[in-house]
């Protein structure tokens, strides 16, 4: 009879025969998911209680340390630890000028940008960031969208 080898520290489970060694196969994951970047990296990402999908704040040279990432994220979640990111109370106007003001902008990139901006400003510059939604977006679209030809309205739209 088989039995079932079970490793908390390391999510590792495996069927053993007897007289076999080694049958272990990885558990897939659970919680979260590890992706391999272009660069060779790895960055881990998973999903706040919120929904909202949270990346970790650096990227990992191994895999493993990746994998305990959203691990320890899951751990504070269980225990009732678990904090989340504080909400942001910038202003899309205030944001604006940060994005704008951010090193390696070309200067002519930074006026087109500027101008679509202001575009949007009337309408939701005085609103906090984290509280637009996408329908107040779309309405914000629509309205323009009946003052200019689409590719204006695509170039000022990509600003946002």
């Amino acid at each position: 009879m088989g039995e079932v080898a079970v490793s908390v520290e390391s999510g590792i489970t495996g069927a053993k025969t007897e007289g076999q060694v080694g049958a272990v196969r990885a558990r897939q994951r659970q919680f979260g998911s590890i992706r391999k970047l272009p660069s060779g990296r790895f960055r881990a990402r998973f999903v706040e209680p919120s929904g909202r999908r949270s990346t970790a704040p650096v990227t990992f040279a191994i895999k493993g340390d990746a994998a305990r990432y959203p691990a320890s994220i899951e751990a504070d979640l269980a225990r009732g630890t678990f904090k989340g990111r504080a909400p942001v109370s910038v202003s899309v106007r205030d944001w604006g000028c940060e994005w704008l003001a951010r090193p390696g902008k070309r200067p002519a990139s930074v006026v087109r940008d500027r101008q679509a901006l202001e575009v949007w400003l009337p309408t939701l510059g005085d609103r906090v960031l984290s509280a637009v939604s996408a329908y107040d977006v779309q309405v914000a679209v629509d309205a323009r969208a009946s003052e200019v030809a689409p590719s204006t309205l695509r170039r000022d739209f990509a600003t946002l």
